[in-house]
This record gives structure tokens, sequence and C-alpha cells, in this order.
């Protein structure tokens, strides 16, 4: 029932809410502003549970890695493509939600890690199910992936001209600074597109 947190939860300065504020912040205390429409209680209440604990789990990652140098950067899976792509279609008529491009980045981090590391193709089969029942398949041609194979090297994540992904071995075992070739790029779109 939700795009992803950006469309359900934004962040709030409390002092923009004015006369609003029901109640006082304590110091490290933040207001978060939940937009909800004509929907079944029971669907927000279970989005905002699986939020919940997405930002717990997140919250855990950043304490033990507060600098980025390996377990934080498990956050990034599926982002370096996943960017790339929200770049190239940002200059198009087909504009795509940030949670859009990342889905279709952890589907092509799913399929090299299964193609490098030996990832269970079951689970990159059931990502890429999942990420399909939520979000309409993205049409991208072969020049458009020659173009967004291209943004990959302006990804914030890369160092030294080297395009740098974090895959998985396993479920919850990933595997940092992986570099993959072009090949096994466009060959990951043929998957997505399939």
């Amino acid at each position: 029932s939700w795009g992803g947190f950006e469309s359900l939860l934004v962040y709030n300065d409390p002092v923009e809410m004015g006369n609003r504020q029901f109640f006082k912040l304590e110091k490290n205390q933040h207001l978060i502003r939940i937009h909800i429409g004509l929907e079944d209680p029971n669907d927000l209440i279970s989005d905002l549970n699986i939020i919940y604990d997405s930002i717990n789990i997140k919250n855990s990652i950043v304490l033990i890695d507060k600098k980025e140098k390996k377990e934080r950067k498990s956050l990034n899976y599926g982002h370096t493509l996943g960017h790339a792509i929200e770049s190239y279609f940002l200059n198009t008529e087909k504009k795509l939600l940030h949670g859009e491009a990342i889905a279709i980045g952890i589907i092509l981090a799913s399929f090299i890690s299964n193609k490098l590391f030996k990832f269970s193709i079951s689970h990159v089969n059931s990502i890429k199910k999942h990420v399909d029942s939520i979000y309409k398949k993205i049409e991208i041609n072969e020049n458009q992936i020659e173009s967004i194979i291209d943004l990959l090297i302006h990804d914030k994540k890369n160092s030294h001209g080297k395009i740098n992904f974090v895959l998985l071995e396993d479920v919850a075992k990933p595997i940092y600074d992986v570099q993959v070739n072009k090949s096994l790029i466009k060959e990951s779109f043929k998957y997505y597109l399939s």
C-alpha cells in the first residue's frame, strides 16, 4: 500500500510546525509526519511496523559502522545501479521514484550476486517477483543501458574510477567493494527485463 517510506513518512522540523505542535520534544527526539490516505487501517499499521523495524535495523548497522568502512556499506545494496538508473531517468519524461530505481538496482545486484558468488537463484527470482508485484516494469533499451553504465562512474561509493558494488553471497552475508564487468551488468539488465 505504499511506494517506500518517502511517500508515507516525512521528517519535520518542530519549529516549522508552529502552534500545531501538541507535545514537547526532548533532546535527540525527532518529529515524523505521517501521510495517510484512504487505505485500510490494518495495511497502514502493517506498513508502519515494517518501517519501524527497518529503521531499527538500519540504526543498529549505522551504530556499528559510523564511518561506512564495512557493515554500513550493506545498506547500499542495489544502490550503485539504482542511483545510475534514477539519474538517467531524471533527464527523461519517464521519471522514476527513488524506490523504483533502487528496487531495479536490487534485482540487478541480486542477479550479479548469483553469477559471481552463487547467491541462490531462487532468492534472485523471489526478489524479482516481489519487486515486479509492486512496481511496473520499466522498459530500458540497449542505448539507455549503455548510458546508465556510463553514469555508474559518478556514484559517490566509487573511487579512483572503479565501480564498487555491494553484493550477496547469501542472505545477510554481503560482500563489499566488488568490481563488476560491463558485460555482466548488461546481462543483469536482460534478466530484469525478462
